[in-house]
């Protein structure tokens, strides 16, 4: 097997490494040691899936927010990004409760939510705004994300 790997594998692509973004540079040469450490193709495919997705997992879960006022007083805090299980604690974070006016508008329109966490993570943020006796209004959802927050909230 090892033998297989060894003559598939596109060598020339080592020169272009440099020009790779850096995490693809690392995982790829390091998918290749664990294969020869092992002595097991599966296992070095394996270890750089794993890598990948956990990577992957971390790029997605940045919430990106910008603050705005309308003129009314209003705050507006514009979400873009993913919200799921990865990224709900940067999103919780990223509301100034006690510091916000009285009416907080929460736009999503660049945003989506992608599971239950995400959903909970919403009404949460919601429901501290509210025990502040804030008025909050989510704006922009998707009809998925919006079928979401429908189902479980």
């Amino acid at each position: 097997m090892i033998m297989v790997a060894f003559e598939a594998f596109d060598w020339k692509s080592l020169k272009s490494l440099s020009k790779m973004p850096w995490i693809d540079a690392i995982i790829m040469p390091f998918t290749v040691a664990i294969a020869l450490w092992t002595n097991d193709l599966a296992d070095g495919v394996l270890v750089g899936v794993i890598l990948s997705t956990l990577i992957f997992s971390w790029k997605i879960a940045q919430i990106k927010v910008v603050k705005s006022f309308e003129p009314d007083g209003t705050k507006q805090y514009t979400v873009s990004g993913q919200i799921f299980f990865g990224s709900i604690a940067n999103f919780i974070e990223l509301f100034n409760y006690i510091e916000d006016p009285a009416t907080v508008v929460i736009n999503l329109h660049q945003a989506h939510v992608w599971d239950h966490a995400a959903v909970t993570a919403i009404s949460k943020v919601i429901s501290r705004y509210q025990k502040l006796n804030k008025n909050v209004v989510v704006l922009g959802l998707n009809q998925e994300s919006e079928s979401l927050m429908r189902n479980f909230s």
